[in-house]
């Protein structure tokens, strides 16, 4: 392949197989005659308008995490002293495909909801210190909930559970207003986590493309929804499983924001599927008119679940935090 022998690859090329789960970039595996695999990505370039961002970004995330020993994240091969190439116009990368690896849309048990919890944990605790100055944003106003919220209104179409979304756009004011920005993953769904199909512990996180400053409540919220979740419900035991797990893995957990987060990250993505269900905008590509429908009724009911049962939940996060945190 032209692009893979841009980046100094002479091996026999044997297959490529296109990966569909993400919504947003071509991802392919490729693999060499060697038994050799590797992940070749064509970032969008209409969602990252300034794609070589996110691989300075990136960039800068792989010098924090060297010798880290218990979290893994992609490192891009090099060419010409950059980690990505330009190839008809657009941005390649291509990073060793990390063997004997898995991940999950869902997770069915709750021993990798707390792998998940202390992978992220981990990876926070480790951003923690990091200049945030130095990193770009990627895509502005990522995870401004309120705005996202406020942008369907006034698009004009009456808008179903309009109570929970307006609820949460609140919530999101009040977070950005009370906590203090960090380098935070700002996609921290659970198909984000590799885990090793033997042992099911957590190996790296993936897709980095929005690893910018943020708010570690939006980290910790996407993972709750996406691995603590059956249906439009919260599961118990999931959650405390992955508390347990990102409590050991950073230290403590504010159990207020962390609900707070969940909130307003699951609004905002019902409000980010019924907009382009409403608009035609078709940023979530590779589903039909009636699945972002379906889906947006879902999120907005798991919302409103997690509402109704917030105090519950803070409390469950508090008793943990003091059986098992310690000051950071």
């Amino acid at each position: 392949m032209k692009i893979t022998e841009a980046f100094g690859f002479n091996k026999k090329y044997i297959s490529a197989e296109r990966i569909t789960s993400g919504h947003i970039n071509d991802t392919y595996k490729i693999l060499y005659s060697d038994n050799e695999k590797y992940i070749l990505q064509r970032v969008n370039n209409k969602i990252f308008k300034n794609p070589e961002k996110i691989m300075h970004n990136i960039r800068l995330l792989n010098k924090a995490f060297c010798g880290a020993d218990k979290i893994k994240v992609p490192c891009y091969i090099e060419s010409d002293g950059k980690n990505y190439i330009i190839f008809n116009g657009s941005l390649w990368r291509m990073c060793p495909f990390i063997n004997q690896t898995v991940s999950f849309n869902k997770f069915d048990n709750a021993r990798l909801c707390q792998g998940f919890g202390s992978i992220l944990g981990s990876f926070h605790k480790l951003t923690l210190g990091i200049n945030t100055f130095v990193f770009h944003e990627t895509i502005s106003g990522f995870h401004n909930t309120a705005e996202i919220i406020e942008r369907l209104f006034d698009y004009g179409k009456p808008v179903m559970h309009s109570g929970i979304l307006k609820c949460a756009a609140q919530y999101s004011k009040t977070l950005m207003s009370a906590q203090k920005q960090q380098i935070v993953h700002n996609d921290a769904k659970c198909s984000n986590i590799l885990f090793y199909k033997n042992s099911l512990e957590p190996a790296a996180i993936i897709d980095l493309d929005t690893v910018m400053p943020g708010l570690t409540a939006y980290d910790i919220g996407d993972a709750v929804r996406s691995s603590c979740t059956d249906g439009s419900e919260i599961n118990t035991d999931k959650f405390i499983e992955f508390l347990k797990g990102y409590i050991s893995g950073y230290g403590s957990i504010n159990a207020q924001r962390c609900i707070y987060g969940t909130i307003c990250i699951t609004a905002e993505l019902a409000s980010r599927y019924i907009y382009d269900f409403l608009s035609g905008e078709n940023y979530f590509k590779f589903q039909s008119g009636r699945m972002k429908l379906e889906r947006f009724r879902e999120l907005v009911l798991l919302a409103e679940h997690i509402e109704i049962r917030a105090d519950e939940l803070i409390n469950i996060a508090e008793t943990l935090n003091r059986q098992l945190g310690e000051n950071i």
